[in-house]
């Protein structure tokens, strides 16, 4: 228990259905060799990117988290130099 958060029950939800509809459009039509090989490729790749992102990495919970994670830092320890320019003193006295 525990293993899935709400947002990636979702995630996965909503990317099987997206595929289970895209395969049942376009295989009821009259598509046949390498462009039916095509559809069906295109029609997997939401719930490939569902399994991918809700998968187990070592030491996060899983992929997901673990690109919030590196957003979040980039996103809270980006530095603004503030670019004052060069001066250069060439008055002769």
């Amino acid at each position: 228990m525990g293993q899935y958060r709400v947002v990636d029950l979702i995630l996965l939800i909503s990317g099987f259905s997206v595929s289970i509809i895209g395969l049942t459009v376009f295989l009821s039509g009259e598509v046949d060799g390498y462009i039916l090989l095509f559809y069906i490729l295109i029609c997997l790749f939401p719930s490939v990117i569902a399994f991918i992102l809700t998968s187990k990495i070592p030491g996060y919970h899983n992929a997901l988290e673990f690109l919030q994670v590196c957003y979040q830092f980039y996103k809270k320890y980006q530095k603004n130099y503030m670019w004052e320019g060069v001066i250069i003193n060439d008055e002769s006295e």
